[in-house]
């Protein structure tokens, strides 16, 4: 899919501009989104047929393959989106349960004896 519309030195309309194939993967997500969307409606609109007779134009497809390949830049936008926050929850997560694995060694560590205390001081 990604061959075809590099072949045909297709361009996306945005509202910021034309943007290539790999200048989708930089575009802004709700850009991305609604570049999707509209050729979703271009794909439709283009779909409304008089007669079953007629087969599907070749604009028809263009418009189709570009859909399915700001859909994919998306699709996989929002994974790694998804992936990138699931990381950080679990980041945050962590260092929560360590801070206090921290503050409950300290604890422990305060209610030891003076003896106890001094036989943990290391030496040199």
């Amino acid at each position: 899919m990604y061959k075809q519309v590099t072949r045909l030195k297709k361009r996306f309309t945005t509202r910021i501009g034309e943007v290539s194939v790999e200048q989708l993967w930089d575009l802004d997500i709700n850009v991305l989104d609604e570049l999707a969307v509209s050729l979703k409606m271009q794909y439709n609109e283009s779909g409304k047929k008089t007669s079953f007779l007629v087969a599907k134009s070749e604009k028809d497809k263009e418009i189709k393959l570009m859909f399915d390949v700001a859909l994919d830049v998306l699709t996989t936008r929002v994974e790694e989106m998804e992936k990138e926050n699931k990381k950080a929850e679990i980041k945050e997560h962590n260092q929560k349960i360590l801070k206090l694995i921290k503050e409950k060694q300290d604890v422990d560590l305060g209610n030891q004896t003076v003896e106890e205390l001094e036989k943990l001081l290391k030496k040199e």
